[in-house]
């Protein structure tokens, strides 16, 4: 596979670049509107006017359901309180400090998160993020003395607040989304109504204020509604679906520098030789902690006993998932390797998602977790992986390990082994009891596709990238392809259940050819 050219790269990085500035001169823009209009009439217009734009783009999308989800509705009802606690808390904040203040003081959320959000994480954080987070601590109170050591002003103290909530609301967005068909969009605009629906009556008395507001005031509100909110969030989606997860954090994590640039340049504050001190400390004390914190994250770990697999109707563990995205990332970061990021509607289908990804079926990898018993007291797990227009023959990985039986496994042991739902699991074995297969078409693809632990983002390699990293038994398990006539995988049907084990050393029946339709149970492609 070719490498992205130069210039998608830069382009690509541009686009974060402008995020990232986008929400530092948020700070100054909110203190203005602020200076004209009541705190919380600022946040009803700028909920409301954001509302409106998003559901203007959700119904001019034109591929995928327009309809919200339940988990959608669920998540952004309770996220969007969460949401608008952080921004009143902030906004309060904003107009009583600097905006310099504000943009630094926040991105303490960066080293908060990570103390908060402990699903993502196995083990205890290093020493080093705890330094770092000192130093964070020493940067505040430098910030908050100004000209000298003093009591704190109001206004850094509700920014270290929202610090607070907004490092709570990052970790309850994690643990309400990860693993679930969730689009970011709709999630995104149900928390803009809630906001709006939140900020109505408490702005209602003041509306006719904002009617006869200037046009520089309206300038400000529609700028933090469509620019630093609808805009931003669009813009950051289609970037970091083209970039690496470090490369997208470290870009966007300039925001703070942004802040502090533009309350500088155009807000014509000032900084002492203490604030400026501790401007410095922040910048690197975040950068610090956020650089430790994803290297503990995604560094490989020696295995480790796995839990019993979860009661039926149980979903798999948040952190689980959330580990299995990033470690992915992390592996294809860390070697090297050229992959592109692809964003789309949440699909585990066959035929479904390579019709979004658009491309044929053939160059995706079907990914299914076999329970092959060699005898009675020897059962072993395979990951076979074959190309997405073909099936696994039973026949032929029953061979291949001298078996008396090959099935499918259980949809519970397929998640714990695969460390992923239905639709997402990947063509990789992060599990030792799980023996990865491919088949040779597989890795002699030139461009293979596969869900990326997610159900809305796949990933695109080369077959040969793939075998160097994964490093699979190759071996011809694919059936032929099959007939037109042949019905299409469903994305979660039931599983077919596995023949008695005979009283004789007798082999038992096998599924019938059939059966193998439902090996979408534990697929991804």
């Amino acid at each position: 596979m070719h490498r992205r050219p130069v210039s998608d790269v830069r382009r690509t990085d541009a686009v974060l670049l402008l995020v990232a500035l986008v929400w530092g001169s948020s700070y100054l823009s909110a203190q203005t509107a602020t200076a004209a209009l009541p705190v919380l009439l600022v946040l009803f217009a700028r909920y409301a006017l954001s509302a409106l734009a998003c559901l203007g783009v959700v119904a001019a999308g034109r591929h995928g359901p327009r309809r919200w989800t339940r988990d959608e509705l669920r998540a952004g009802l309770l996220l969007g309180v969460t949401q608008a606690a952080v921004l009143v808390v902030e906004t309060y904040g904003v107009a009583h400090t600097s905006a310099a203040n504000a943009g630094l003081i926040i991105s303490l959320t960066i080293v908060l998160t990570p103390l908060l959000d402990r699903g993502g994480h196995r083990g205890a954080l290093p020493v080093s993020f705890f330094a770092a987070t000192g130093v964070c601590v020493l940067a505040i109170g430098l910030l908050m003395s100004g000209n000298g050591f003093q009591a704190p002003r109001l206004g850094d103290l509700l920014m270290l607040g929202a610090a607070l909530i907004r490092a709570a609301h990052v970790a309850l967005v994690g643990r309400l989304t990860t693993g679930r068909a969730i689009r970011p969009l709709h999630l995104t605009t149900v928390q803009t109504l809630v906001g709006t629906a939140l900020f109505l009556p408490m702005a209602a008395l003041d509306l006719p204020t904002l009617v006869h507001a200037d046009p520089a005031t309206w300038a400000q509100l529609l700028y933090l509604a469509l620019f630093c909110s609808v805009f931003a969030f669009l813009a950051q989606t289609w970037a970091v679906q083209r970039t690496s997860a470090s490369r997208a954090s470290l870009l966007l994590g300039t925001e703070p520098v942004w802040a502090v640039a533009i309350g500088v340049a155009l807000g014509g504050e000032h900084l002492t030789p203490l604030t400026g001190l501790g401007a410095a400390l922040m910048v690197a004390g975040t950068y610090w902690g956020q650089t430790v914190e994803r290297t503990h994250r995604t560094a490989p770990r020696p295995p480790t006993p796995l839990a019993p697999p979860p009661r039926q109707g149980l979903r798999m563990p948040d952190r689980v998932l959330h580990d299995t995205h990033d470690h992915l990332i992390a592996l294809l970061d860390s070697a090297g390797v050229d992959y592109r990021l692809i964003g789309h509607e949440p699909e585990g289908a066959t035929e479904a998602v390579c019709a979004l990804r658009g491309h044929p079926a053939s160059e995706a990898a079907k990914c299914i977790v076999l329970r092959v018993k060699v005898d009675r007291r020897t059962t072993r797990h395979v990951l076979a992986v074959v190309p997405g227009d073909r099936r696994v023959d039973l026949d032929a990985v029953r061979a291949l390990f001298a078996a008396r039986y090959v099935g499918f496994s259980d949809p519970e042991t397929a998640e714990r082994l695969a460390r992923a739902v239905p639709g997402t699991v990947l063509p990789f074995s992060f599990d030792p009891d799980l023996e990865l297969v491919a088949d040779p078409d597989v890795v002699a693809q030139p461009k293979l596709y596969f869900n990326a632990a997610r159900l809305d983002r796949s990933l695109l390699i080369s077959g040969a990238d793939y075998e160097r990293l994964a490093q699979p038994r190759v071996e011809r398990i694919a059936s032929p392809a099959a007939e037109p006539s042949e019905p299409s995988e469903p994305s979660e049907p039931s599983e077919p259940s596995e023949p008695s084990e005979p009283s004789e050393p007798s082999e038992p029946s096998e599924p019938s050819a059939s059966a193998s339709a439902s090996a979408s149970a534990s697929t991804a492609v």
